[in-house]
């Protein structure tokens, strides 16, 4: 599903809460693909973000909630910070990212919802102390982030407004460390053991990261952090795991094969509206001419992955509204349905070129293409012009020698068809012109059958030349 119509119904969602609540809606605005739709409760405001793009901190579609202590002020909370603020226990995943569809979405929206309506008392008493918590949150900043924030003065509305530049800026780093973070997301996995090791490695850590590895460390179960109705976080790895390349090997093969067995069906008809136009022609083998078909199957696959992917699963619905977003995250995709396309053009350009007949032979003449160069045009012969189908003896054969039972007379028949297997044709035609056979590539049985053609009732006494330059005389 497009991100556009998951943002629609988030509005839609924000605008029924505020009817339904009687509440105040703020101006919706989009910065930098994050549209964002506020709501003012009674003390705080919120503020869900939504990114429709992907980003360079954290994925495409995620869904998460900004909370304004101080309904004025351009500076907010991050939902874990609210939490560990409010001092309750609750890990409970509050972002939500690869939101898929808007069943999904609205499931997200009512989680965060209950969750403050939940604790709203508690948040409410944050209130009265903005002005401490803001100053705690940008501390914070300054620690984990090494962003210098200790100059600011926060009764002052400059430095308030940039405050909130840096609260706005440093969001997309946490925000990439809930959805994207390998810690964060061995706990949702409930791989604490990873968890753990992971938090380990992380030089500087928030307060509310402090109080989860604190957390982990004392589970004895499993603790389900995110709702099943909102676990995209955690479906979307069934789409982006190394069992996926099973899937990826699936989509060449299945991709490459479409392709070449419509190559395979287009030489066919070729070779059909040939056969039925000409009286006599070689048909080029759809097999080998239908290999242009592997060039396209390959670029497809880079192009539509996630498309080809989806028809062999067997939740195609949930699978193609995952790979919507997937593909749509991809930077380049443009140019890889432009790589498609050139591919696509160059191999029928090719495919056409080769699986053109070397020769059409019509009741008033032929058409003759050597392929010595690509593109190469037909030279046409009117029938008129030709004079004779002769033998060429210039090629040497190596015959094996003769069997211990074989007498004289089965050698000579032996030796006789070895020569008529391995005979040169030539076409002359007049003013010094030929057609070399050898150059049709044809079979010892096609050949025989054109030369037949050609002679007529004429099928013996066939002239003989030493070598084709004796034609151009």
């Amino acid at each position: 599903m497009k991100t556009e119509t998951l943002a629609v119904r988030l509005r839609m969602l924000v605008d029924d809460y505020a009817e339904k609540n009687n509440l105040e809606k703020g101006k919706p605005y989009e910065k930098k693909g994050v549209i964002h739709y506020s709501v003012e409760l009674e003390k705080i405001k919120l503020e869900f973000a939504y990114n429709k793009k992907s980003k360079a901190n954290y994925p495409i579609s995620t869904l998460s909630c900004r909370v304004y202590l101080d309904k004025n002020s351009s500076f907010f909370f991050e939902m874990p910070e609210i939490i560990d603020y409010i001092n309750v226990l609750d890990y409970h995943c509050y972002y939500f990212p690869y939101i898929e569809s808007e069943e999904r979405m609205t499931a997200c929206f009512n989680y965060i919802i209950d969750a403050i309506e939940y604790n709203i008392e508690a948040i409410n008493g944050l209130s009265f102390l903005s002005y401490k918590y803001k100053k705690q949150k940008l501390e914070e900043i300054n620690e984990v982030f090494d962003i210098q924030t200790s100059d600011f003065n926060l009764f002052s509305e400059e430095s308030e407004k940039q405050a909130g530049d840096i609260d706005n800026y440093v969001s997309a780093f946490i925000i990439g460390r809930f959805t994207t973070g390998k810690a964060y997301l061995a706990y949702l996995n409930n791989d604490y053991e990873t968890a753990l090791s992971e938090y380990k490695k992380m030089d500087k850590l928030t307060s509310y990261e402090k109080k989860l590895i604190k957390f982990i460390e004392e589970q004895v179960a499993p603790y389900q952090a995110v709702d099943l109705d909102c676990a995209s976080i955690l479906e979307v790895q069934k789409y982006t795991s190394k069992e996926e390349f099973k899937y990826f090997g699936i989509a060449i093969a299945a991709s490459i094969g479409a392709f070449y067995l419509l190559f395979i069906i287009i030489q066919l008809l070729v070779n059909l509206h040939y056969h039925r136009t000409a009286v006599f022609t070689d048909a080029i083998n759809p097999l080998l001419s239908s290999l242009w078909g592997i060039v396209p199957g390959i670029f497809a696959v880079i192009a539509f992955r996630y498309k080809i992917e989806a028809l062999f699963r067997k939740d195609k619905k949930e699978a193609n509204d995952f790979y919507d977003l997937l593909n749509a995250a991809q930077d380049n995709k443009n140019k890889k349905l432009i790589a498609f396309g050139i591919a696509l053009f160059i191999a029928l350009i090719m495919f056409f070129d080769y699986g053109k007949p070397t020769y059409i032979l019509y009741e008033n003449g032929m058409k003759y293409n050597t392929h010595a160069r690509p593109f190469n045009g037909y030279a046409a012969y009117p029938a008129k012009d030709f004079v004779d189908v002769v033998i060429v003896e210039d090629r040497e054969f190596y015959f094996k020698e003769p069997k211990k039972d074989e007498d004289a007379q089965e050698q000579l028949e032996r030796l006789q068809k070895e020569e008529e297997k391995n005979r040169h044709y030539a076409i002359q035609l007049v003013h010094g012109q030929y057609i070399d056979i050898d150059t049709l590539h044809l079979t010892h049985k096609r050949q025989e059958k054109l030369v037949k053609y050609l002679r007529g009732e004429r099928t013996h006494n066939m002239r003989r030349v030493n070598s084709l330059e004796e034609l151009e005389n």
